[in-house]
């Protein structure tokens, strides 16, 4: 297995809208990829990792927000997600990978159902998750969609991010 290089701010590649996979490609190579794509997570000490983030616009996820608390390490990945958001809205600080050292207050579903197939091609649904797994999950959706977490923050907020945005994207060219 191998850690894979995150993207940061201001690569072009984050605002890529990521395709859907075909169920052809869901073969040894790319069940080793979803296995460095988890390791990347871990060493990051992410709860949560879009493919996009790696640099693979394809809609793959993984996350695991048990693992902060627990030790134990239990990621799913989560191949074509489809949320259906279902909970009133609810604001929470967030970060992300691809953002290092910004965080910021983001509205979100407190509950969501979520459907997807895994890295073998079995399909899953789980319905009413809430707190910081519904959280991480819609988070690591934008990602697939192209948007980051800073694109949600309010004005005054987004403004008092600006410098540090700034700051990564001339790191990142």
């Amino acid at each position: 297995m191998a850690v894979l290089k995150i993207l940061t701010w201001g690569d072009p590649l984050l605002r890529k809208m990521s395709r859907p996979l075909e169920p052809s490609e869901l073969d040894d190579a790319f069940r080793a990829w979803c296995k460095d794509l988890v390791e990347t997570m871990y060493d990051e000490e992410g709860v949560g990792l879009a493919a996009v983030q790696v640099g693979q616009p394809i809609r793959v996820l993984a996350v695991d927000v048990q693992f902060g608390e627990s030790g134990i390490q239990k990621p799913v990945v989560y191949v074509n997600p489809v949320i259906e958001p279902v909970g009133a809205l609810c604001e929470d600080s967030e970060g992300c990978l691809s953002v290092p050292g910004v965080r910021g207050k983001v509205r979100r579903r407190e509950s969501i159902h979520i459907s997807w197939i895994d890295e073998n091609g079995g399909s899953h649904r789980r319905e009413n998750i809430t707190g910081m797994e519904a959280r991480c999950l819609q988070h690591e959706m934008d990602h697939l969609e192209g948007v980051i977490f800073v694109d949600r923050l309010s004005p005054a907020a987004r403004s008092l991010a600006e410098g540090k945005l700034r700051k990564l994207a001339r790191q990142g060219a």
